[in-house]
């Protein structure tokens, strides 16, 4: 093959054979090899053809290969009249077609009804889902399957051609039906929008990739290839004919009739423009005043384009506004099974198929609780308020008191647990912790589900016993080693802030008050334990007497957290600080770094309170 290139670059030489340019000042292109293919062009002249004709004999006689005429075609410009197209024929003996096709998988004529070329991608998409659908895959398979297998299998295709919008949303439902449909041949609930499967894992989705957005991201990827490859075989073509648009093309070309690819390369550039900064060089090209330039090395890859382009779209930014705070990261650690990550992420979403959620969705199933049927069925009571609930979560290893303050949301409640852990990396057994937390939540839906499809009875010795089950199951694939295995008899879990009606046990107390220095904007503060003979003093810089409350007592109940001590009564002197803390009252911003810290404490020791101190 390298020969017969020769070949055909010297008969342009010598000018029997001339090639094709798609601009004036570009380089003449007569032939592109790949493997076992070539691809031809030139002037629809005899000469032209007879060249050619004459080398493919030369080609067959020194190399023993024959050109297979019955697989090869031509196929000429609009404008070649019908009989001159005959007598070029004949000269090849070759069939021509008024389209080549697509060329793997990847369109080459495009005409103006872009999106018929496009269809036949969403039927095949259709036929691969259809055949991974009668498998019936659980929902981690079927995150697999979306982002390595079936997205992975058009980028080539987005890679070289910008893909219609409509024809983008179609491969977009189908992937979202595929995620939420247990049968195909059946319709299915979509419990959450297609926004938030495409949203990124750190805001709460679940990594689907939006397709429109994708093919601007791999788009993109040939427009820095001609920035940074000036001598590449793109650059070398493209650039010469699109000279105006460059450096940085606006999102309509300058050049009049662009192509196609060019058009979706610059609006993908333009939908990017806010990421693109200028390395600083000679400074020839960079405007001064409008120009984003800077002085450190850049790098594109299509990962931070599509991060960019999703950044700034418009579901980005529904996405912020309404995904409330919750630790994502934790969600999707590596100890977590895939299946209860799942879990974990409907629970934040309230999109568990819980008899209240069914019933919003016009489902028509009874509203009460499957194992108590006292009250209707939703997150909150089922996996905590629930009396088979809190039997399960005080009877488990983990000692948790689930209605310690109901005040605060479930969803709240779960966050606030996995957000101590990611802090406290150094508790003892914290991954184990952590594992068994999740496990119980499972063992109790696991339970709810027996109940309704298999007859039995809810008992909540058998929800405790599937826990142990589920905990020697996961163990492997977290990998907890086995000196991990045995909780720490100081963890008792998520009860947030305790109120002094809760029974004490052996109780130290410690006294915290503040006072405003004169003249300063900072406050003195006095921690004092009579029954440890320990007192701490110090001056802290506060905007306010609460903020000041806030910081000491929390000192306070780290230096009881270094101590273990299970039972703990704070008195503190400031009056909005108790009464914040026994009520859900908003938190000003600079507290609120700490007032997560002190409700996390709370977490693991329920037998800790805070009174008001009188007298």
């Amino acid at each position: 093959m390298e020969i017969l290139s020769r070949q055909l670059i010297r008969a342009e030489k010598v000018g029997s054979l001339t090639g094709i340019k798609i601009s004036r000042y570009a380089p003449t292109l007569s032939h592109l090899f790949y493997a076992d293919d070539a691809f031809l062009c030139c002037k629809a002249t005899p000469l032209s053809f007879e060249t050619l004709r004459d080398i493919f004999k030369d080609f067959e006689a020194f190399s023993g290969q024959m050109i297979n005429f019955s697989k090869s075609y031509i196929k000429f410009s609009p404008n070649t009249p019908a009989d001159f197209r005959e007598h070029l024929t004949s000269i090849l003996k070759m069939a021509q077609l008024p389209t080549f096709g697509t060329y793997l998988g990847v369109p080459i004529d495009i005409p103006r009804k872009r999106s018929a070329v496009f269809l036949p991608f969403v039927d095949t998409l259709t036929t691969r889902i259809s055949s991974w659908s009668a498998l019936h895959l659980s929902q981690p398979s079927k995150l697999i399957v979306i982002s390595a297998i079936l997205l992975a299998s058009l980028n080539h295709v987005f890679s070289a051609v910008p893909i219609p919008i409509g024809v983008c949303r179609k491969i977009d439902a189908l992937l979202t039906a595929f995620w939420w449909r247990n049968d195909w041949n059946r319709h299915s609930i979509h419990s959450t929008s297609k926004s938030i499967l495409q949203a990124p894992k750190e805001y709460g989705g679940l990594g689907f990739k939006n397709t429109h957005l994708l093919s601007q991201a791999l788009l993109l990827k040939n427009f820095w290839r001609i920035h940074t490859q000036p001598t590449a075989f793109l650059a070398r073509y493209m650039a010469p004919k699109y000279a105006r648009d460059l450096p940085v093309p606006l999102a309509t070309s300058r050049v009049s009739q662009p192509s196609f690819i060019w058009s979706g390369i610059c609006k993908a550039v333009s939908a990017a423009n806010n990421g693109i900064c200028w390395k600083l060089g000679n400074g020839r090209l960079i405007d001064l005043w409008s120009s984003r330039w800077i002085n450190e090395d850049g790098s594109y890859s299509v990962k931070s384009g599509y991060s960019l382009l999703w950044s700034e779209s418009s579901a980005a930014r529904c996405i912020r506004s309404f995904v409330h705070t919750f630790p994502w990261k934790q969600v999707w650690r590596k100890e977590i099974p895939p299946k209860i990550s799942i879990m974990l992420w409907r629970l934040a979403h309230n999109i568990m198929p819980t008899n209240d959620n069914l019933i919003s969705k016009y489902v028509p199933v009874d509203s009460m609780c499957t194992l108590c049927h006292s009250s209707p069925e939703t997150e909150e009571h089922l996996f905590r308020s629930c009396e088979a609930a809190q039997h399960v979560w005080n009877a488990s290893a983990l000692g948790i008191n689930a209605i310690a303050n109901p005040s605060i949301s479930f969803i709240s409640w779960v966050g606030d647990f996995l957000s101590y852990l990611h802090r406290q990396s150094l508790v003892p057994n914290q991954r184990w912790i952590l594992l068994h937390f999740c496990c119980v939540l499972q063992a109790i839906w696991s339970t709810r589900n027996a109940v309704i499809f298999r007859n039995h009875n809810g008992d909540p010795a058998v929800t405790c016993r599937l826990i142990e089950n589920l905990l020697h199951s996961h163990v492997q694939f977290s990998k907890v080693r086995p000196t991990q295995l045995h909780p720490s008899n100081d963890f008792v879990a998520p009860c947030v802030v305790t109120s002094a009606s809760l029974p004490q046990r052996s109780a130290v107390s410690f006294s915290v008050s503040t006072r405003h220095v004169p003249r300063t904007n900072c406050f003195s503060y006095c921690i004092i334990s009579t029954e440890l003979d320990y007192s701490k003093s110090s001056v802290v810089r506060a905007s306010s007497s609460f903020d000041a409350s806030t910081r000491a007592l929390l000192g306070a109940m780290r230096y009881a957290h270094s101590l273990g001590l299970s039972s703990v009564c704070f008195f503190v002197s400031c009056c909005k600080l108790s009464a914040v803390l026994a009520t859900s009252l908003p938190v000003p911003i600079s507290v609120r770094h700490s007032f997560r810290e002190i409700r996390a404490l709370f977490v693991i020791y329920p037998y800790w309170s805070v009174r008001l101190a009188t007298g």
